[in-house]
């Protein structure tokens, strides 16, 4: 595949599936700010190992296949000649970020899963660097999180959140379940543009269904 092809790829598993990347940061960022909520217990919300998130693998014929199904959307999405499908389930989506060199620092802590019409990440993150002590500890948790596509807008918000195995208060969850955790996406010009050129966004039955539109 030339070099060509694997940018136009990258460019669709960032934008096409802009979803699932904003699910990751959104659970990250929401795990994090719900620590900062219970400064005085952040050391119990922390492990001092990594949790064992499960490994993604696939044969070089499938993986190939899909990476090629992948670039075509983005071809389409590009040129909006016709509209275009992409359908994608968890394991290819973190086959995807695996094999992709633009995720090699962040591939290994973090799992997408997709349950119904929810979409479930659980990362691992070393906390190195935070400050708080915590230079040798891991934030582990999960954040399921809805995700929809209306009026071009982009919107993820969280339904349930666990840190270390422990579920977020509700006083805490009440907030964040109203905030939009991808209003900051939205609001890059660059994402706005890209996600004005998607149809719909729909999670059900297990899979991540991306529909593109053709100019008018």
């Amino acid at each position: 595949m030339s070099e060509t092809k694997n940018s136009q790829g990258r460019g669709c598993l960032f934008y096409g599936c802009l979803t699932v990347l904003v699910v990751f940061l959104a659970g990250a960022i929401g795990m994090y700010f719900a620590g900062r909520y219970v400064y005085k217990k952040v050391v119990g919300y922390t492990s001092t190992t990594p949790a064992a998130l499960p490994k993604t693998e696939m044969p070089a014929e499938k993986l190939a296949e899909l990476q090629q199904r992948v670039s075509n959307f983005g071809d389409a999405l590009k040129d909006q000649k016709t509209n275009s499908v992409l359908q994608l389930t968890a394991a290819e989506l973190n086959a995807l970020f695996a094999n992709d060199p633009s995720f090699k620092d962040i591939k290994d802590k973090f799992h997408v899963a997709v349950d119904g019409n929810k979409i479930k990440g659980s990362l691992s993150l070393p906390l190195k660097g935070i400050g708080w002590g915590l230079d040798d500890r891991y934030l582990n948790g999960a954040a399921t999180l809805k995700v929809a596509l209306t009026n071009w807008q982009l919107l993820v918000h969280l339904d349930a959140l666990e840190v270390n195995g422990q579920p977020v208060s509700e006083k805490i969850m009440t907030n964040l379940r109203l905030q939009n955790l991808a209003q900051d996406a939205m609001n890059n010009p660059q994402n706005a543009d890209a996600i004005r050129k998607f149809e719909s966004i729909e999670v059900d039955g297990g899979k991540i269904t991306i529909k593109s539109k053709a100019k008018e």
